[in-house]
């Protein structure tokens, strides 16, 4: 099940019937129908909002990719679309997982150059 395919269709075919509304011989019930359509649409859409925090996910996703931009400097420089889009067909490809473990690797790396840097890495005699 794709539900947010389906929510997309749904929405055209709202679109096709408030058009085809004016053409109605009964418009009020048609009317009703419609706006019945709309309510349990915007239903479904929220519900998978409230369970999935779809929106927060759009948020994040945004967010990222315009500290990717401005860590490129793309308002100045040429923006890197062939980089951006591989990287996210690698992530999609390869899942959460292996974005998980190349964050913890990145992690890992920064505290333990920050340790050498301190001299807290190494034994003290």
């Amino acid at each position: 099940m794709k539900p947010f395919r389906s929510i997309e269709e749904s929405k055209k075919v709202i679109d096709n019937l408030k058009y085809k509304l004016q053409f109605s011989k009964n418009k009020t019930k048609d009317a009703k129908d419609i706006n019945t359509l709309i309510k349990t649409l915007k239903s479904f859409d929220d519900m998978l909002v409230s369970k999935y925090y779809t929106d927060a996910i759009e948020t994040l996703i945004y967010t990222l990719i315009h500290e990717y931009l401005m860590m490129h400097e793309a308002y100045k420089n040429e923006i890197p679309l062939h980089s951006i889009i591989e990287n996210i067909e690698f992530a999609i490809r390869n899942g959460a997982e292996q974005k998980k473990l190349e964050v913890i690797s990145i992690l890992k790396q920064h505290e333990l150059k920050n340790k050498i840097e301190s001299n807290s890495v190494f034994d003290k005699y």
